[in-house]
């Protein structure tokens, strides 16, 4: 750990890797419930609403085809414009029920379509049974309700469905926020625990040195030392100075100690030459 914070260079590469990391991994469990939140609006857009929408025409469809055998039972309505009016209807609403996939099972037409071909059968004859042309009528009429009522059931599954979805995406995206604000949480812990510890490893040891510095050169005093606490530049810086301060105290002593010498040696010949005389 001492080599891995031997330096000031390593210490902020250090911190700068601790908020990477941090980043990372709180931003993966981000990414991932945001995914999940593309895949559930997906499948609400490209799935749910169409279905919504093909059975809601089917429904119409279905209620236009019984308004055109009522009319051609009527005769207010031709057989050549129930014929034409049947068979682009029909082709309709096959493509609509293959259009529901899964669902389309749910939904049987063959029934509906028989009854309303036998019923254009009956009333395009020459001399009409009235009563068998009722009662396909009334037929008719009954599938009509119970493809009706298929259509519903299969709109409530499907709002259920669309339910369940938007409550599973209003959760992801309550978790997108909760760990949005994790993440900034953390970054902000992180940017206060590199700040003390800045502080603490390199701002604090360069105040100290300065200072002891300072106080070196206004008391002229060459015998202080400077506190080595760290093995970086800052602890590096120090044992040099310490050592360039030691030179230079070592070099003064030895200037003194000549200096000294020399005024013994005049004192004493002065004192030799007092003699003589």
């Amino acid at each position: 750990m001492q080599k891995l914070l031997g330096t000031i260079r390593s210490k902020i590469l250090v911190g700068y890797v601790s908020i990477l990391i941090i980043t990372l991994c709180s931003a993966f469990p981000l990414l991932t419930s945001n995914h999940e939140v593309k895949q559930q609006v997906s499948g609400f857009v490209n799935i749910t609403i169409p279905t919504l929408a093909n059975i809601r025409k089917m429904s119409d469809q279905i209620r236009q085809l019984e308004l055109k055998a009522y009319s051609y039972y009527g005769y207010t309505a031709s057989a050549d414009e129930f014929e034409q009016n049947f068979n682009l209807l029909s082709v309709e609403l096959k493509r609509e029920l293959s259009l529901l996939d899964e669902h389309k099972d749910v939904v049987a037409l063959a029934d509906y379509f028989l009854a309303l071909s036998t019923l254009s059968e009956t009333l395009s004859q020459a001399n009409v049974d009235w009563e068998k042309a009722r009662q396909q009528l009334s037929n008719m009429s009954s599938e009509s309700v119970t493809l009706t009522d298929k259509l519903n059931t299969l709109t409530e599954l499907m709002s259920e469905q669309a339910q369940v979805s938007s409550n599973q995406i209003l959760d992801e995206l309550a978790t997108s926020n909760t760990l949005l604000l994790l993440l900034l949480f953390l970054l902000l812990a992180v940017a206060i625990l590199a700040y003390f510890f800045s502080n603490k490893m390199v701002a604090i040891p360069i105040k100290g040195l300065a200072y002891k510095v300072e106080t070196m050169s206004t008391n002229r005093d060459l015998s202080m030392r400077l506190e080595i606490n760290s093995a970086d530049e800052i602890g590096r810086v120090a044992v040099s100075l310490n050592s360039l301060i030691s030179l230079i105290n070592g070099g003064m002593q030895d200037v003194a100690q000549v200096v000294n010498n020399i005024d013994a040696e005049v004192g004493s010949l002065m004192k030799t030459s007092s003699d003589a005389d």
